[in-house]
């Protein structure tokens, strides 16, 4: 009986783990961390700088020609 409640208490205990266990688990993690850095960079954040970008631009110029056409309005 003891032997079972000992082999379900060493179940993979986080303060249980080998110096190697924990330098493997770093090391997935930042492999995991530069996985998502390159997805970022690649792909999320062009993609979000066209958007706002374009919005941006549309936004600028329709306040550009509503001012330049009230302006010419008053000059008429």
């Amino acid at each position: 009986m003891v032997d079972e409640d000992q082999d379900w208490n060493d179940g993979g205990s986080i303060i249980d783990l080998s110096t190697d266990d924990k330098s493997d688990a770093q090391a997935e993690w930042d492999e995991s961390i530069r996985e998502l850095q390159v997805i970022l960079t690649t792909l999320v954040f062009p993609v979000l700088g066209r958007l706002l970008g374009r919005q941006f631009v549309l936004k600028l110029f329709t306040r550009f020609t509503v001012h330049r056409l009230l302006r010419n309005a008053g000059e008429s």
